[in-house]
């Protein structure tokens, strides 16, 4: 039985479920985001794993597999150098980008996939603390019964794209390693994201838009940033 999330009444949530009762799962929805690498048994779905998804969901359907083994949802050590900080933080944010961009094109209602639900709360719930603009110490005592709490991985990346948001909005950021900002095109309701490393004034655009490419580059200038 798919979950409706009692905040975001747009958004289902589901661990595995059989192949024959999938259909039944999926009653009512519109969409589908399936988090599980389907390597091996780690499906959602047993038996078919997303081609089940995907016959029934031809066209709104996306497989982004969250695998929290990854670059994105690791801690950097005592021993870091800053560049190997500022790549853990690039691909906290691409990996969070992919799925605020799922959670923002694909019709509602919208049902989030994975084994247990664990990875699919995750990605709602860092969604929400993003924004509306919470803090990560507020999201983890907003939810603190989130099956993601139990796995540091999927915690410490909710906290990296968290905290990267929230340097977004404070005034002083003059000690922080990295500068970031999140720009919206508002026709395609897309986000670009500009993350840059204070050091070395070097910076990317993540999902850069070509409407917006004037803006983007203004505000490199602005900031005295490199791309």
């Amino acid at each position: 039985m798919a979950l409706e999330h009692p905040e975001c009444q747009e958004y289902r949530l589901a661990g595995s479920v059989d192949e024959a009762n999938f259909d039944e799962l999926a009653k009512g929805v519109e969409s589908v985001l399936y988090l599980c690498s389907d390597i091996s048994d780690e499906k959602g779905v047993t038996g078919g794993g997303f081609e089940v998804v995907k016959k029934k969901f031809p066209m709104t359907s996306l497989h982004i597999p969250l695998i929290p083994t990854t670059l994105a949802f690791s801690s950097p050590s005592e021993g870091s150098t800053e560049n190997e900080k500022n790549l853990i933080y690039l691909a906290a944010i691409r990996a969070y980008v992919a799925y605020e961009n799922a959670l923002l094109s694909l019709p509602k209602p919208l049902l989030l996939m994975c084994r247990s639900g664990r990875r699919s709360t995750a990605v709602l719930h860092v969604f929400k603390a993003v924004r509306d603009g919470w803090s990560f110490e507020r999201l983890c005592t907003e939810y603190a019964d989130a099956p993601w709490l139990v796995s540091g991985n999927i915690t410490t990346w909710i906290e990296t794209v968290v905290k990267c948001f929230t340097l977004q909005r404070t005034p002083r950021i003059n000690d922080e390693a990295i500068i970031f900002r999140q720009l919206f095109e508002k026709e395609s309701c897309t986000y670009t994201y500009l993350v840059a490393e204070r050091a070395s004034r070097e910076c990317i655009l993540v999902d850069p838009v070509l409407e917006t490419v004037e803006r983007d580059i203004m505000m490199i200038r602005n900031l005295g940033l490199k791309l």
